[in-house]
């Protein structure tokens, strides 16, 4: 049977009752939304088996609205684990810079420890101390401000020096080169022309960003004969997915040989101090 908007029929359950089904297209933007969280998971499963599940993977579609609430979703999930790889490839910018880092940038303070099961990190959804964010040509604007204030000098993760807040590696190739630069002038026939007009200048470093880009640590180039991310990526060809995960496996396997010199560290200093033999004092008061 058919119907306006759609095909209509019934289904028989295993108990012989029967209900009604009616089938509606679900268009264009519903059909390139299932398309794309479909890619987004087959680069959490490719993460996952390189990483053995310590790194989690989130992916930003854009800087406006649907791509901070794919972020703050994929946190719900992500945020246990060890690692994060932060996903801006094909992020054209929007205005939700500050919010986003708001939350990849919120220290973990600590963990709470029931008396039974696993430890919980508090802020429960605070981003893994343990960032890589991957970008390529087509990151642009607002994007760009996330991967520059998350960016770290090359050596900031060394042994011993870890910052008090997360600080990402960035891998890929390097960005657009334009976050503040479009301004608009209005012609006296009522068009308009986009032209640059602004630029980024940061208290730490001066210029950057336009006409220069986000710089990665480690650059990656996706070959141009292979897709990127999604079907392909969970068979292996995006190497640029497959090296930011390794990149982040890194990340984790240092900070916990860091925690590890720490922790023996501190139970040294808290054990009572080792004497060859009895102090003086203690000789004196014997004789």
């Amino acid at each position: 049977a058919g119907g306006r908007g759609g095909a209509a029929g019934t289904q028989r359950g295993s108990d012989g009752r029967e209900w009604s089904v009616r089938a509606r297209p679900a268009g264009l933007a519903r059909a390139r939304r299932a398309a794309y969280l479909d890619w987004v998971a087959c680069n959490c499963e490719r993460v996952y088996e390189l990483s053995g599940g310590a790194v989690g993977y989130v992916h930003m579609s854009d800087m406006e609205e649907t791509g901070f609430e794919d972020l703050c979703r994929g946190l719900l999930s992500e945020a246990g684990r060890n690692g994060l790889v932060v996903d801006l490839r094909g992020n054209v910018g929007g205005a939700v810079s500050d919010l986003a880092l708001q939350r990849l940038a919120a220290p973990r303070l600590g963990c709470g420890l029931p008396p039974r099961g696993a430890a919980e990190p508090w802020p429960a959804h605070a981003a893994p101390t343990q960032l890589v964010v991957l970008v390529d040509e087509t990151t642009a604007s607002d994007a760009e401000l996330v991967a520059h204030a998350l960016a770290a000098p090359p050596d900031a993760l060394a042994a011993g020096a870890a910052p008090a807040v997360p600080r990402a590696q960035v891998v890929g190739v390097r960005t657009w080169g334009g976050a503040f630069a479009m301004d608009v002038t209005e012609l006296a026939d009522g068009t308009t022309i986009s032209h640059p007009a602004d630029r980024l200048h940061t208290a730490a470093g001066g210029w950057a960003i336009e006409n220069k880009g986000v710089q990665p640590h480690l650059e990656v180039e996706a070959p141009p004969h292979l897709p990127v991310g999604g079907r392909a990526g969970a068979v292996g060809w995006d190497v640029q997915l497959n090296a930011a995960a390794r990149v982040a496996v890194e990340m984790v396997a240092r900070a916990s040989e860091v925690s590890a010199a720490w922790a023996v560290s501190e139970a040294r200093r808290d054990a009572p101090i080792e004497r060859p033999a009895p102090h003086w004092s203690m000789e004196e008061s014997r004789g």
